[in-house]
């Protein structure tokens, strides 16, 4: 995942938001582990999916596994 964060310029919160969302946890979930709010993780995401130029979770998860 490096390798992908370092190709698309991922700053260190999205990367630690990307990390926990491909192992499931929940915007909840997410805020509780980096303490932060959900509203927080939302406007992460929704950077992070701008920057990939995806709109959903799924794209998300297709863009990192091309990455491997």
């Amino acid at each position: 995942m490096q390798h992908f964060s370092r190709v698309h310029q991922l700053t260190q919160r999205q990367q630690e938001i990307l990390a926990l969302s491909l192992k499931g946890y929940s915007n909840a979930a997410i805020a509780a582990q980096l303490n932060i709010t959900t509203g927080g993780v939302k406007n992460h995401k929704l950077r992070l999916y701008e920057r990939l130029d995806i709109t959903t979770e799924r794209e998300l998860i297709s863009a990192v596994l091309s990455h491997l």
